[in-house]
């Protein structure tokens, strides 16, 4: 970025940049340890409004304006709401995190069974395809840390078919698994719609393959 800049004037040139722009949450100047500005971070709403939002403000540096690198900006879409306590008997999600970061991206599920919660954080290079594998690998870490009593599960693959593809009204997500559990291996599939986001629906997709199959322990 360039000097002299302070925070305000930051937050100002991105909301000015951003204006406009659906899906945009919350703006925040990120501060080094010296006080410096060392990036800014915009929380968005869907991954159409991550992409939009970084198009503006790295391609924004032509002198009329502070210049914001890849590497300085941080977006975030966060889990839609709050957990709420539940009586179900099958795994839940109870939150989906991306930050993006230049070209990494990083992934955090959150899933609940009861009152039992499980974490999982997959990092990588971000890119539409990477982003649903990496959520498709965080729930499966996030399955292991509930106490998922499984030898072995392996990502395969994963797809997102646009209406025109499935005949049907939303998106949809399809992904598939390998899966080995006392010596016994078999194939998963597992399938949702598009409701939040992509990344939200991968991580569904990954617990309807596994909702049926692996056990608590």
């Amino acid at each position: 970025m360039n000097d002299p800049l302070t925070d305000a004037s930051i937050e100002d040139w991105v909301g000015s940049a951003l204006a406009g722009l659906a899906n945009v949450r919350d703006v925040r100047v990120i501060l080094a340890a010296n006080d410096e500005i060392d990036g800014v971070l915009v929380t968005v709403g869907s991954l159409a409004a991550a992409e939009e939002v970084r198009a503006r403000l790295t391609a924004n540096g032509r002198g009329d304006g502070p210049s914001i690198s890849a590497e300085q900006l941080f977006l975030s879409l966060p889990g839609d709401a709050p957990y709420r306590p539940s009586t179900t008997t099958r795994v839940e999600v109870r939150g989906v995190d991306l930050l993006l970061s230049g070209p990494r991206a990083r992934v955090r599920v959150r899933l609940g069974y009861g009152e039992r919660r499980g974490v999982g954080i997959e990092s990588g290079l971000a890119g539409p395809e990477r982003l649903l594998r990496l959520a498709c690998l965080a729930t499966l870490v996030a399955l292991r840390d509930l106490g998922a009593a499984m030898d072995a599960a392996v990502f395969d693959s994963i797809r997102l078919l646009e209406p025109r593809e499935s005949r049907l009204e939303h998106p949809i997500v399809i992904s598939s698994f390998s899966l080995v559990t006392c010596g016994h291996q078999q194939k998963l599939i597992g399938t949702a719609m598009v409701r939040r986001n992509d990344i939200d629906a991968a991580v569904r997709s990954t617990l309807d393959a596994f909702n049926r199959c692996f056990v608590l322990g």
